[in-house]
Order: structure tokens, then C-alpha cells, then sequence
């Protein structure tokens, strides 16, 4: 469920000299509540060629969690066109101020089996009638809490950032143009994880704090050398924080992936230097075509990867040393109108487009340094500085980051934007989910993401001297489907795999 308010207003004070101003507040909750998430283990027997329930207290559970999460934000920009030395310019300053809070937390129930156990013959049934009522009894079956054991089942995150920037763009010739500037930010993230409910083991202590300020410089050169042809360059650094649930020294259970995490409560602030050039011509109104590459350096970049508890696959996040990206980038936006060449309405009242976009990505990990792993519970973890080469098979891609990248829209709008569909496909390379452990000697899970094919399409109708908007998609027309592997030996594994199915929706808005 998601609650949000926004309140924005432009202004232009042309007595100022032509200053303009922006501002905005902003206010969004969103929670998730999802009870009764049931798991059951049922073991298939060749005598009597049946499903047997295997009885035991790790082959069910049942769990609840819920999350609510907070973000503020309040800021205003200003802009004011001045010129000196005859040269034109704008000068940019601005202000913002964003906290954001998360609170989380998971209970897991299961049945143990009492002094007398389920009758035999009852293990072959189904679920409902071996969980029954009149089987809930000490002799039989006993509900016990199961989570929050050796991990703390709650937390609590809050992040604070307040940020200012000013810079200038100007016009250096006729043909050239440079826009620079700086971000100055201040940010404070703290995690802390307890037990729910309270437990006299929880140390009560705040596990993750990071308080870093940064000055964050920015720069872009542009030249227009030709008609509608120009070359952009620029340089930038920014930074990536960790998430809350990275940082929350608890375990939870993905719900996407069915395998259970624990955060780390040593990672850090990933640092991103950022090199690129692209080649931009604009033949029309949103219509262009453009090549670019582009070169990143990411210092401390947070990797998922597996760690041995149980029988069961359980991740962790670390922070890699350093990571480059090394790319390249074709786009392609062109809009065309057929009612000249082709007669009929279906022609003569819209805009077709096509847009595409191509990305090539060639990522590579340092293990030269050392991560810091978390090992310990309830609120009380010990940080573990470990060789990252155990962690890091030097120059393999980075964790989640696919080769390429391909989408490719085609459409139509009409001239009064009252009506609008679109055939959308999507693919995106191999990647890895969670990196090897190499000092465990365990593999990588990698992801083989389904291509998706879908169709969109929505028209606004007038209905009553109101508009109403009505829509109509298909998803996932290809039918493809997900998987994720492990692979060691020769011998490749699934770990995970699932039909996406194709989806059918239909909406209906009004607007007044």
C-alpha cells in the first residue's frame, strides 16, 4: 500500500532579473503486510508411489512480516540568467533535504511433532487434514516459534541527507558549451536490529552508522559542430549507499528468491567516478540518434554472495574492493507519420515511433584488497576482515550487472494524445545473482533472464462530459520463462525455476 502528497510550485520573479524558483515537499508511506506465508515439505515415496508429509519441524513453517517505509523530502532550486564578458550563462543553486525511515520485521512458526507423533497413515494425506484441529494437541503436534533463534527478527533504519549544490552553464562560443558545478552532501544512515519481541539477548546496540560528508564535482562539455549534430562529454562523481536491509545484521527470507539473507552491518558508502562521450544528431521533435561509451570506477561496490548455514542457499552482501565498467551505447528515437502515403483513419489521425536502445557493458572485479564479512547474533556481530581473493575471482563481472542490454519499442499516439499502444520488448543477458564463495568452494548462482514481449495499449473516451481513461495489456507474450543456476564440474544445477506465465490486465481511470 502506498500513501504520498506532493506539493510543487514555479515561480519567476522578472524583477530579480528574470530569477526563477522551485520548490517541493513531499511525503510517501509504504507498507507491506504479508501474513500466513506457508511452506510445506512433502517427500515422494516409491512405495506406495505417494507424497509423504516427512513430519518434522524444518519441513513447515509458517511466517508473518511486515514492513513500512517513510521518505520526506524538501528542497528548492534557483536559476538566474546573467552574462559577463560577453558571454550568456545560467547560474544554478540549490537545496535539499531528504530522511527517509524503514521498519521491518518477520516472525516464523512451525509445527513440531509431540510425545506421539502423527499416526502413520496420516502422513500421506493432505496438508489441511494432518494440520487439523483435533491434531493440534501436546501428543501430536505443537505450534513453536521457530524464528529469531540465532538472529534478531526486527530493525530499524533511518537515513538523513542534506545536500547543496550550485553551478553554471555557459555558452564558451557559438559552437561550445560548458556546464560545471559541485553537490555538497551530508548523509547520516544508521541500522539497528532487535528482537521481536523483546529478548534479553539483544545488546541494544545501533550495529551500522555511517556519517560521511562528500563533495561531488561535475562537468560537461558540449560541441556543436555540425547542424544538429553536437559531441558530449562529461565527468562526474557520485556515490551508492548500502540498503537497509544489506545493512540490517538479521535474518530475513526473500520472498523472490525463497532463500534466506543476512545483511552486514560493516558495509560502506560505494564511491562512482564516471567518464563518458556521446555523439547525439537530432533529425526532428524527440527524434535523434546516438552512439556513446562511457568508463566508471566503483570503489567498495556491495556484491551478494553465498554463505554455508545448513543445507539450504543463504546470502550475504560484502563490499568488493573496486569494480570498472567499460560501455557502450546506441539509441535510436524516430517518429513517423503515414497519412500521406496510406488513406483510412487508421493512418491519417496519428504519429507511429519507434524507439531502441542498445547497451554493451564489460565489467570487471579487483580481488586486490580485503572485505569485511559480520559473524555473531542478536545484535551483537564482530567484524571479520578476510583476503577478498577468497571472495573475488579477480576480473570476473561484477555481481547483477548483464553484457548487454536490448529494448525495442514500436507504436502509435494519436495527434490529440487521446489514444496510444505500443509493442515493447525487453531482453537482458546472463548475470550473476549471488558471486561464488571460493573459500567454501561454493559456486555462483547465475540468473537466465526470459526476453519479454508485451502489448499496451489505452484510449481516453468522453463519458458523460468526463474523461475516462481505459487500458488493455498483455505481459510476457513470448511465455518465457525464469531460471538460476549453479555450476561446477561439467555438472550444471537449477536453483531456481518458475513459469512467468503470460498475463492479461485491464484498467479503468477517470480524470477530473
Amino acid at each position: 500500500m502506498l500513501f504520498r502528497s506532493l506539493f510543487r510550485s514555479e515561480h519567476l520573479f522578472e524583477s530579480l532579473g528574470g530569477l526563477s524558483l522551485d520548490w517541493r515537499l513531499s511525503d510517501a508511506t509504504a507498507t507491506r503486510d504479508a501474513p500466513y506465508q506457508r511452506f510445506v515439505n512433502y517427500q515422494y515415496e516409491v512405495i506406495p508411489q505417494s507424497y509423504r508429509y516427512e513430519g518434522d519441524i524444518n519441513d513447515n513453517f509458517t511466517r508473518f512480516s511486515e514492513i513500512e517505509d517513510t521518505t520526506r523530502d524538501a528542497g528548492f532550486d534557483l536559476t538566474l540568467p546573467v552574462s559577463f564578458g560577453g558571454l550568456d550563462a545560467e547560474l544554478k543553486a540549490g537545496y535539499s533535504n531528504t530522511s527517509r525511515e524503514r521498519d521491518a520485521y518477520t516472525r516464523q512458526f512451525a509445527f513440531e511433532q509431540g510425545s506421539d507423533g502423527i499416526p502413520a497413515d496420516l502422513l500421506f494425506s493432505r496438508i489441511d487434514y494432518i494440520f487439523a484441529t483435533q491434531n493440534i494437541v501436546d501428543e501430536r503436534l505443537r505450534l513453536v516459534e521457530t524464528g529469531g533463534l540465532t538472529f534478531p527478527e526486527a530493525y530499524n533504519g533511518t537515513l538523513d541527507v542534506e545536500a547543496y549544490y550550485a553551478g553554471v552553464d555557459v555558452g564558451l562560443t557559438d559552437f561550445v558549451r560548458a556546464a560545471f558545478g559541485a553537490r555538497f552532501e551530508d548523509g547520516t544512515q544508521e541500522v539497528d536490529t532487535y528482537a521481536f519481541p523483546a529478548n534479553a539477548a539483544d545488546s541494544g546496540l545501533v550495529e551500522t552508522r555511517i556519517e560521511e560528508d562528500y563533495v561531488l564535482p561535475a562537468l560537461t562539455l558540449t560541441w556543436t559542430f555540425a547542424d544538429n549534430l553536437q559531441l558530449r562529454t562529461g565527468y562526474s562523481q557520485s556515490i551508492a549507499r548500502p540498503q537497509f536491509r544489506e545493512l540490517a545484521f538479521a535474518e530475513f527470507f526473500n520472498t523472490d528468491t525463497d532463500q534466506r539473507f543476512q545483511g552486514n552491518p560493516y558495509l560502506v558508502n560505494t564511491d562512482i567516478e564516471s567518464y563518458d562521450a556521446r555523439l547525439e544528431y537530432y533529425f526532428g521533435r524527440d527524434q535523434f540518434i546516438t552512439v556513446g561509451a562511457f568508463y566508471k570506477v566503483l570503489e567498495n561496490p556491495v556484491e551478494e554472495y553465498i554463505i554455508p548455514i545448513g543445507d539450504g542457499l543463504n546470502t550475504s552482501f560484502i563490499n568488493a574492493p573496486e569494480a570498472t565498467l567499460t560501455g557502450a551505447e546506441f539509441e535510436f528515437e524516430k517518429s513517423f507519420d503515414f497519412s500521406d502515403r496510406w488513406d483510412g483513419a487508421f493512418f491519417n489521425d496519428r504519429e507511429w515511433f519507434i524507439k531502441t536502445n542498445f547497451t554493451y557493458i564489460q565489467s570487471e572485479v579487483s580481488a586486490e584488497g580485503t572485505v569485511t564479512i559480520a559473524q555473531g547474533a542478536f545484535g551483537s556481530p564482530q567484524a571479520i576482515e578476510l583476503n577478498a581473493a577468497g571472495f573475488v575471482e579477480d576480473g570476473r563481472a561484477l555481481q547483477g550487472q548483464s553484457e548487454y542490454l536490448f529494448n525495442l519499442q514500436v507504436g502509435f499516439e494519436t495527434f490529440d494524445g487521446r489514444a496510444r499502444g505500443a509493442l515493447l520488448y525487453n531482453y537482458t543477458g546472463e548475470r550473476t545473482r549471488a558471486v561464488a564463495n571460493l573459500s567454501d568452494s561454493l559456486p555462483a548462482i547465475v540468473e537466465q533472464m526470459p526476453a519479454s514481449l508485451d502489448f499496451v495499449y489505452s484510449r481516453t473516451l468522453d463519458l458523460g462530459g468526463n474523461d475516462w481513461d481505459f487500458g488493455f495489456s498483455i505481459r510476457n507474450i513470448l511465455g518465457e520463462d525464469y531460471a538460476a543456476v549453479q555450476s561446477a564440474g561439467g555438472v550444471e544445477l537449477p536453483v531456481d525455476t518458475y513459469d512467468i506465465g503470460t498475463s492479461l490486465s485491464l484498467s479503468v481511470s477517470r480524470t477530473w
